[in-house]
């Protein structure tokens, strides 16, 4: 498809616009002559480029192009998981750049586990329903139907509970699926409220990201 490949030429386009003080382009899609790019980035020689995308195709693209690839938060097959971050480093050592493997989840830290789940599990599983009910999550085998779609089936693909529980998850992601970094999402679009957000990042910035920076 067309997408794929614009996709690409404009980030060839856009690295050049990064790291040249003047650059031409003559592609496919983009045309550009004798151009600059002002300020540039702060972050030097560049910004990493993560790129997402959960088919063959697209993973493969992020292996060969990109700096990292960033997966969605919805459930992980292990399996297939490991099968994709596979398929992601052999594309890019293939194309001689390094992999980074991330990982995006919805989650939660709170005093205790229940009250992690009763802020947030419930909105993360209505979302997931609303995503199932269009097709989206139907692939997964835990997840057949609606009644499938509780709590105490979908918390193990969170982040979430009390700090020690959030580090734990962490750790096994790192460690069973080869995970280099992770993005946490600790708002959805029917909530939490702000100041409970704000309350959680502050704890989860206090008591759960310090023990990776040990």
């Amino acid at each position: 498809h067309e997408r794929g490949r614009r996709f690409e030429e404009a980030v060839e386009v856009i690295r050049r616009a990064w790291t040249e003080e003047r650059f031409s382009f003559e592609g496919t899609f983009y045309h550009f002559k004798d151009v600059t790019l002002t300020p540039k980035p702060y972050q030097q020689p560049m910004p990493e480029w993560w790129v997402g995308g959960m088919f063959p195709k697209t993973i493969a693209r992020a292996g060969r192009i990109g700096d990292a690839w960033c997966s969605d938060p919805f459930p992980l097959d292990k399996n297939v998981w490991l099968d994709q971050v596979k398929l992601y480093r052999d594309a890019a050592q293939a194309a001689g750049r390094r992999s980074k493997v991330v990982l995006m989840r919805d989650g939660w830290v709170a005093p205790t586990r229940q009250e992690a789940e009763d802020v947030f599990g419930r909105l993360a599983i209505k979302e997931w329903l609303f995503y199932f009910r269009w097709g989206i999550l139907t692939h997964h085998p835990e997840f057949q139907s609606e009644s499938d779609f509780t709590i105490e089936r979908g918390s193990k693909h969170f982040i979430l509970g009390s700090p020690e529980d959030c580090i734990k998850q962490i750790e096994m992601y790192e460690r069973e699926y080869g995970v280099d970094e992770i993005v946490m999402r600790f708002r959805l679009p029917e909530g939490p409220a702000w100041d409970k957000v704000l309350d959680c990042i502050k704890l989860f910035g206090t008591e759960v990201i310090p023990h990776f920076h040990r």
